[in-house]
């Protein structure tokens, strides 16, 4: 015999339903505050990431001079024009140094966009999985209750909440 749950029932029913989403929604905000942190920190790492590049392509094309259109012809080293020097030996190896340091901060801001790419996209995923089980979760129990409401067949549903929309 099929049993019609109480009115306290119900109500612990949709309790326990709305206690569930709002655990889930909990869960999705706290990812995607995670997640805002994250996108705040690669804004700031591919700034950073394309300003070094640039950098380092001025030095390319400081030293490329004449030829900037394409490759140097072999005798030709950069900051070596004919055999005379276009810039001193000291100034060559301060943007040596520097070009190596910028270097360094582009192949480790690269690695790192990578590492907060892979978190961003995890962060979407996570808050996907738990907007959709709030969704399935409110369809279930709503579907519940409409049947609920049909079965009992009563005159009083004057607001037609189970009709055909």
């Amino acid at each position: 015999m099929n049993k019609e749950p109480t009115g306290a029932q119900l109500k612990a029913f949709i309790k326990k339903i709305m206690d569930k989403c709002a655990i889930n929604n909990t869960m999705a905000i706290t990812s995607l505050l995670e997640g805002l942190s994250t996108l705040k920190d690669f804004k700031e790492a591919s700034q950073e990431f394309l300003k070094a590049k640039a950098e380092y392509i001025q030095y390319l094309e400081k030293y490329q001079g004449e030829y900037n259109k394409g490759t140097l012809p072999l005798d030709v080293f950069p900051g070596l024009n004919q055999g005379k020097p276009t810039y001193s030996k000291e100034t060559m190896q301060q943007d040596s140094k520097e070009m190596q340091e910028l270097a360094s901060t582009i192949q480790e801001l690269g690695s790192y966009i990578e590492l907060l790419e892979d978190q961003l996209l995890g962060s979407l995923k996570k808050i996907q999985e738990t907007i959709k089980s709030s969704i399935t979760l409110t369809d279930q129990a709503s579907t519940y209750l409409d049947q609920y409401i049909t079965n009992l067949d009563s005159a009083y549903d004057v607001g037609g909440v189970t009709a055909e929309k």
